[in-house]
């Protein structure tokens, strides 16, 4: 899995050159839409797919296919996170997943520069997203709490605040933090990760 700044990075750095026919902002809606599952109650099987390829989004309406396309992209970054040995580089800890996460979206921000786009796409709900079954005040809820992780480059306080959003524990928080501080300093993992980056075009076609 990925965290929401790395969808959006990755997402953008594919997005013309495979789904220049679909709408941007609903794509970009829909591919942020799968991970409302950590606030609202909908199960992870209605918004999350096996077995797709960007092929197979060429029909799709633009919501959809953002949506289909999240799977996509975290089966590509797992396949490729193993691949690479990455979490042998790691500390021990059960959090170290989320750690990663945090760190792709610390290193990842600054390669998009339009993110107050992406905060103007997200002052809208979707008809589309209500189908799923979610309520408006939830929805909105994922919007606004996107919004303000987006608006500025992750800082301690801001990732601790998106964490604890989602519901994870103070302690666990704590944890992820301290995994950070080893992880940023590992120059090998921020050069696997810069791979990630530079290479996800071919990695998920």
């Amino acid at each position: 899995m990925a965290a929401a700044i790395t969808h959006i990075v990755l997402t953008e750095k594919i997005f013309d050159k495979f789904f220049a026919n679909k709408s941007k902002k609903e794509f970009f809606i829909g591919t942020c839409f799968p991970d409302i599952r950590k606030i609202a109650s909908i199960n992870r099987d209605k918004t999350h797919f096996t077995g797709l390829s960007v092929v197979d989004l060429k029909d799709e309406e633009s919501f959809l296919a953002g949506v289909k396309f999240h799977s996509i992209l975290e089966l590509a970054r797992e396949k490729f996170v193993l691949e690479s040995g990455l979490y042998s580089l790691f500390p021990k800890s059960k959090y170290v997943v989320q750690a990663l996460k945090i760190l792709e979206d610390e290193l990842f921000y600054d390669r998009v520069k339009s993110w107050d786009l992406y905060n103007n796409y997200l002052n809208d709900i979707l008809a589309e997203e209500k189908e799923f079954g979610v309520a408006e005040p939830d929805l909105r809820k994922w919007h606004s709490l996107l919004q303000e992780y987006f608006k500025q480059e992750p800082t301690p306080e801001t990732e601790n605040i998106f964490l604890s959003s989602l519901g994870i524990s103070e302690s666990a928080v704590t944890e992820i933090n301290e995994n950070l501080s080893q992880m940023r300093g590992n120059k090998k993992i921020v050069e696997v990760l810069d791979e990630l980056y530079n290479k996800f075009d071919r990695l998920v076609f």
